[in-house]
Parts: C-alpha cells; sequence; structure tokens
C-alpha cells in the first residue's frame, strides 16, 4: 500500500498479524503511534518511510529477529535508537529527530545504514560502527558530529560509500577511506589531506 495518499492512522490490528512477512507503508500521509508489533516473528520487511510518524521507535521493533529491512526514514520520530537491532541487512532513519548511537551489541547489522538529515551528535557511533565488518554502505551526512573521526573509523576499510557531508568534522583522513568518501561541506583545515 505504498504510494496511495493513505492517511490515518496504522490499525492496531496489524501487530496481530502473525504471518506477516512484510509491510509496505511508505510514501502515504500516516500518522499517530506505530502500533505494537512484537508478535509478527515472520516480519522479514518493514519500511514506513515518508510519513508523518510522530512516535519513538519502540524496543520491541528491535527484537524482531526475522527483520532484515527496517525503514523509518522521513518520519517525525524521537527518542533513542532501538538498543538491539541484530540481524538487519537495511537500516534506514534518516531525517528523523533521533538521539543517541547504534547499540554496542548491535554488531550483527550490514550492508547499509542511513541516518542522514538527524541530530546525532556522537562520534562515537564511529566506534560501534567500526565493529560491523560487514558494513558497505553508510550515510550520516547532515548531522551535527563533530571533531576527528579518523580514530573510531579506521576498521571501516571494506566500505563501498561513506558520507559525512555537511557535519562539523576536521582532522586527517585516513587515506584509505578518501577514495569512497564524501566529505564535503564540513570544517577541514587547509592542511587536511583530503
Amino acid at each position: 500500500m505504498d504510494h496511495n495518499n493513505v492517511s490515518g492512522t496504522i490499525p492496531q490490528e496489524m501487530g496481530k498479524l502473525k504471518s506477516l512477512s512484510q509491510l509496505f507503508l511508505h510514501e502515504n500521509k500516516l500518522s499517530g503511534n506505530i502500533p505494537s508489533m512484537g508478535n509478527l516473528s515472520n516480519l522479514v520487511k518493514l519500511y514506513l518511510g515518508v510519513n508523518e510518524l510522530p512516535s519513538s521507535i519502540t524496543e520491541e521493533l528491535g527484537m524482531l529477529r526475522s527483520l532484515g529491512l527496517f525503514g523509518l526514514s522521513r518520519n517525525h520520530l524521537n527518542g533513542s535508537i532501538p538498543r538491539k537491532l541484530d540481524g538487519l541487512a537495511l537500516l534506514y532513519l534518516s531525517s528523523n529527530k533521533l538521539s543517541g548511537s547504534i547499540p554496542a551489541k548491535s554488531e550483527c547489522l550490514g550492508l547499509s545504514i542511513s541516518f542522514s538529515c538527524g541530530i546525532l551528535v556522537s562520534l562515537g557511533i564511529l566506534n560501534i560502527l567500526g565493529r560491523l565488518t560487514s558494513l558497505n554502505i553508510l550515510l550520516l551526512d547532515d548531522n551535527m558530529l563533530s571533531g576527528d573521526f579518523s580514530l573510531g573509523i579506521l576498521i571501516l576499510y571494506g566500505m563501498q560509500s561513506l558520507s559525512l557531508a555537511a557535519n562539523e568534522m576536521y582532522y586527517s583522513i585516513p587515506s584509505q577511506l578518501r577514495q569512497c568518501l564524501n566529505l564535503s561541506m564540513n570544517k577541514f583545515n587547509e592542511d587536511t589531506p583530503l
């Protein structure tokens, strides 16, 4: 039911469809709280991006073991990122008002993560992401990340694409990362090797 201009709230009954494996409701005009989905043990793909959902992400969504795609970009979400996000291959939470960092125990995350246009302020996120050896794409542009990122990101050499544009970062950039980086609109000084 994506791209259909559906408005209103997501029915609470949606959380009772135990055999549901995919839920795509993106690019509608949905509002209200995300219903309880802790019982959807077969849910593999959940994409609710580009709506008007004002709530926070509940911890139970992070506990869905079968979930591989988790997309809530471009909503009005606030609060913290769930403490547990194991097994995800694709995580899209950009353009929200989320705070905190990716939990240290979420080491099964892979492939692609997007937190663009958010309010992440801690470079500690990079220390955690450095442990995600299967991470290929990381988008952290237009946040409020500041400081020297060279230490926390040294392990991410297998990445295909890393975007940290429009932040407040400075200092050195490891030479191994320069070919996959987008670092435009930061505050690097003229001595910083790009």
